[in-house]
């Protein structure tokens, strides 16, 4: 069951973990800071920050780019998520991933040679391979991870160029014609010939209607009918029946889940990052005598501080494993300077300045949370307990009147209605049908009393559809329908007369065998004009009209009393179109037409959920104490 599945945490998709993780650490990428609109939140639980479509974006990855990045800004963890600036971060993410995801589906490739050539841009054009393949394993990556990783920067920029190539490829020539193609306007006459006048004196007999009944019997017969009861059941019906939490019992959840309260050690970390071995070495032990600061060992050596952190807080998890070893070794203390590290990016040199054991939260601190943990999950227990007791009975055949007596059911009756108006029913009903399309198969398919297995319809409510009433499908007598036949059969030889007369008409017209004095001759017709109608019009049919030669004729039979002949008297243009700004202003607009059509089918076809509270929790923990 979906309320069941909801507990389980997402799996963790390695492959694009590295590719997110390269994007910021590698620097073989930029971030795109784009307000992608159209995402839900709530919809990822546990550690995971996001999801894209299949792929997760777990808290530690998530964290420690986060941080690499507001480093460079001089932010701390609070500041970059109170200012939008965390949130700017996750958004370029994920639309790094439906980028990535996009190109997957649109067959994009990159070939070895450009992955090659990415790799040298990197590590140096004379680095060997034995070079990149250890600075990998440095980063806990393989070669073809590394690859991949590429592989998806490079695709994800051809999908972000794309639109101005497309753009680019439209002739201007082409963009001038259909620019005055589109402003054109037309005037012309309708002429209006009822239908019945064209057709005259149908007979219609008894033979010719016993034949149309036999052949048409689906529309004289009456479908079966239904009434329906749906049941549902919600957090709320069942809320005041649950037993009342103690402070006992909450006392008791936090012993037992002591271990989910622990806030790791902290330290708190001063870093130097400089390229040269040599400067590392020095600036060391110019600070490990404890008279002179990390910064000022380093402006003494480079002469700058560029490459200069200031002290941050950091638990072991949010530092890679190369910094977070010697880091977080019990033997070093508060105050130390440690050796040189070497890394991807250079060697870092980092003091330590202060240490923060680990702790546990209070009771105190997390018992009102805690409490409410406790009640949200009975109550969704008791929900769950609810349906399984609901499938077990229905298991059991039990009927939908017993059903909903004995789980208390709030119920609603569905008048009798056929499986085609099953949508138009009731507004309810409607829902749960398109959401769920083989429910209404399943309505007309169960005997009576019977009842459909619990629908949920959204995190806190289920409901059970029962069949209430069945009113079998039943055949009209040939004497009851007659009349509607014999109206039915005129229309359609009044038809079939009328659209064969107006062919031959339309054709002699435009071939000019016959003028439209000789044809006004032997119809009785009506006029009316117009002018200057436009293709957006909504009061003729532009289509007819704007697929018309001038002084050529055609003919309207969608009213199936009237026909009406268009025939066009004046085409004319409005505006001009201008060669240059078809390549500026112009072109820009069709860029930015298909960059927005573009990104919505990427947001539309993968559904993207934010983790917002973990967010919160992890970045502004103070907002919810």
């Amino acid at each position: 069951m979906a309320i069941e599945a909801l507990r389980i945490a997402a799996k963790e998709s390695k492959f694009l973990k590295f590719i997110l993780g390269g994007f910021i650490f590698l620097a073989v990428g930029g971030l795109v800071f784009t307000d992608v609109g159209g995402y839900f939140t709530g919809g990822a639980r546990g550690t995971t920050v996001a999801k894209v479509g299949d792929t997760t974006i777990e808290l530690r990855e998530f964290d420690y780019g986060l941080r690499q990045f507001i480093q460079e800004m001089g932010l701390t963890t609070e500041d970059a998520y109170t200012s939008g600036v965390t949130n700017a971060y996750l958004h370029g993410r994920i639309e790094t991933i439906l980028k990535l995801q996009s190109a997957q589906d649109m067959d994009i490739s990159v070939s070895n040679a450009q992955v090659a050539k990415n790799l040298k841009s990197i590590f140096g054009q004379n680095a060997t391979k034995e070079q990149i393949e250890t600075a990998l394993r440095s980063r806990g990556m393989s070669e073809k991870e590394m690859a991949r990783t590429i592989r998806g920067d490079v695709m994800t920029k051809q999908i972000s160029a794309m639109p101005k190539a497309i753009t680019d490829y439209v002739p201007a020539s082409l963009s001038a014609a259909q620019s005055r193609i589109a402003s054109q306007q037309r005037s012309g006459v309708i002429y209006t010939l009822n239908t019945s006048d064209i057709a005259k004196d149908i007979e219609i007999s008894k033979l010719d209607i016993q034949n149309y009944y036999d052949a048409n019997g689906q529309e004289f017969t009456l479908a079966e009918e239904r009434s329906f009861q749906i049941g549902t059941m919600n957090i709320d019906m069942i809320r005041s029946n649950l037993p009342k939490i103690t402070q006992d019992d909450v006392r008791a959840e936090y012993n037992n889940r002591i271990n989910d309260f622990a806030i790791p050690e902290k330290r708190s970390i001063i870093q130097v990052n400089v390229k040269d071995v040599e400067q590392a070495q020095s600036i060391y032990e110019l600070a490990m005598d404890g008279n002179t600061s990390l910064k000022s060992a380093l402006k003494t050596v480079t002469e700058g501080d560029n490459g200069y952190r200031d002290e941050a807080d950091f638990d072991q998890s949010s530092l890679p494993v190369e910094l977070s070893d010697p880091a977080f070794n019990t033997n070093v203390k508060k105050g130390d300077v440690l050796p040189p590290v070497k890394t991807l990016l250079g060697y870092v040199i980092m003091q330590v300045t202060n240490i923060a054991p680990e702790t546990v939260k209070s009771f105190k601190s997390v018992k009102v949370d805690l409490e409410k943990d406790m009640k949200d999950a009975a109550l969704y227990d008791a929900l769950y307990n609810k349906m399984v007791d609901t499938e077990d009975m229905l298991d059991n055949g039990v009927g939908f009147e017993e059903i909903s007596t004995k789980t208390g059911l709030k119920l609603k009756t569905i008048k009798s209605t056929t499986h085609n108006e099953l949508n138009n029913a009731d507004a309810d009903l409607s829902k749960i049908i398109e959401s769920d399309p083989s429910i209404a198969n399943e309505l007309f398919s169960l005997a009576q009393d019977g009842a459909t297995y619990p629908l949920e319809i959204d995190d806190d409510t289920y409901v059970v559809i029962g069949i209430q009433s069945i009113t079998q499908s039943s055949t009209l007598p040939l004497n009851d329908v007659s009349a509607d036949i014999k109206k039915t059969l005129r229309a359609q030889r009044q038809e079939q007369i009328a659209t064969a007369e107006m062919d031959k008409a339309i054709a002699e017209l435009n071939s000019k065998a016959t003028s439209w004095d000789d044809f006004s001759k032997t119809h009785k017709t009506t006029s009316k004009t117009f002018k200057n109608i436009a293709r957006n019009n909504d009061k003729y049919n532009a289509d007819l009209i704007f697929g018309l030669g001038k002084n050529d004729y055609a003919y309207d039979s969608r009213n199936p009393d009237k026909i009406k002949i268009y025939t066009i008297t004046d085409i004319n243009f409005k505006g001009k179109s201008d060669d240059k700004d078809l390549h500026g202003k112009t072109a820009e607009k069709q860029k930015n037409i298909i960059d927005t059509l573009l990104s919505q089918f990427w947001r539309d076809d993968i559904t993207v959920t934010i983790n917002d509270r973990l967010l919160q929790q992890t970045y502004n923990p103070n907002a919810t104490e």
